[in-house]
């Protein structure tokens, strides 16, 4: 039984700043961030934190589409909003060269992602995918 995070975003940014021409170089910043489960389901939890699942949930059909994931109504009294139910918060930063096509992805400062593209093939588009 698995309660998934629910993601938020917390902030956006587009700055253009080449060397000689602004519009030349990009860096495209995210600020996400993954809400604190015991704070928005404060049912599924007990006072330590700990995953407890839904026990008045009374679903015990053995539904193969739905194993292992708990999908339970909000304790409405119990919740916390704002603030209180922040969690993990991440930074995501994309730099990208319009002139040489070079682009680096950062998570939290550290380099998951360069690009460089081929000689000769400085127009090319950058693109990437991920599992």
């Amino acid at each position: 039984e698995r309660v998934f995070p629910v993601p938020y975003q917390v902030d956006f940014s587009v700055e253009l700043n080449g060397r000689h021409l602004d519009s030349t170089k990009r860096r495209i910043t995210w600020k996400v961030g993954f809400a604190h489960p015991p704070a928005i389901f404060p049912h599924l939890f007990d006072a330590n934190e700990n995953f407890i699942g839904d026990k008045n949930n009374g679903n015990n059909d053995n539904d193969n589409n739905n194993v292992g994931t708990i999908i339970a109504p909000y304790d409405l009294e119990n919740t916390k909003e704002g603030v209180e139910c922040r969690g993990r918060e991440h930074e995501i930063i994309l730099t990208w060269s319009i002139l040489t096509g070079k682009a680096h992805i950062y998570v939290d400062s550290k380099e998951i992602i360069r690009h460089e593209p081929l000689e000769g093939s400085i127009f090319s588009t950058f693109s990437s995918s991920y599992h």
